[in-house]
């Protein structure tokens, strides 16, 4: 009974044969290297190793903001197919952004190099700088905003939808126009109330 084995050795094919008393050495071929071709790089990272002959290894890194998913290295191996899968470059997460008392947020996709912008809600102003970055270390970068309670000249905080219940409210506004675009005086009013009794 003869069984035939084939062992790969560097570049040697060794064919054995195999008795009942002996083992007989039937062929023995020096091949060209096995060649997996370029495993090609992950997009936003970088290969390392220059070799991709059989049992060659290449690994695997991402640029910064960026995290590696999957293996960080492959084999060239005998069938001429690297290890494993593709490695991918994901950019590094951040949490969410902080939230402004009186402000909404604009922006999404909270990953390395988005941006969130925020604006005041009316009769607020803004303080300081109105965008954060995610950064490459999944943390926001720059000052977080401010709305401080902003009231110009000549604007009440009265309820538009209150009522004069048992008196009269009486107003009186004035201005000047000189022509459709001029104004000599700005428009203005003034109220008073009246009670009744």
């Amino acid at each position: 009974m003869r069984c035939v084995q084939s062992f790969i050795f560097g570049l040697f094919l060794l064919q054995l044969a195999r008795g009942e008393d002996n083992i007989l050495v039937i062929g023995s071929y020096l091949f060209s290297a096995v060649s997996c071709g370029d495993p090609g790089s992950p997009l936003n990272g970088k290969r390392k190793g220059w070799l991709f002959q059989y049992n060659n290894s290449v690994t695997f890194d991402c640029h910064r903001g960026f995290k590696l998913e999957g293996p960080n290295a492959r084999t060239c191996l005998a069938n001429q197919t690297w290890s494993g899968t593709q490695p991918i470059c994901k950019p590094v997460p951040c949490e969410e952004p902080p939230k402004v008392p009186d402000a909404v947020m604009f922006g999404g996709g909270f990953v390395f190099g988005a941006h969130v912008y925020y604006t005041c809600n009316e009769g607020y102003k803004l303080k300081g700088p109105d965008t954060l970055t995610c950064g490459e270390d999944g943390k926001w970068v720059g000052e977080t905003p401010v709305c401080k309670d902003y009231t110009p000249c000549g604007v009440s905080h009265d309820d538009l939808r209150a009522r004069v219940v048992g008196a009269e409210l009486v107003l009186i506004c004035g201005g000047a126009l000189i022509s459709r675009r001029w104004v000599l005086t700005a428009a203005h009013c003034f109220y008073h109330r009246f009670s009744r009794g």
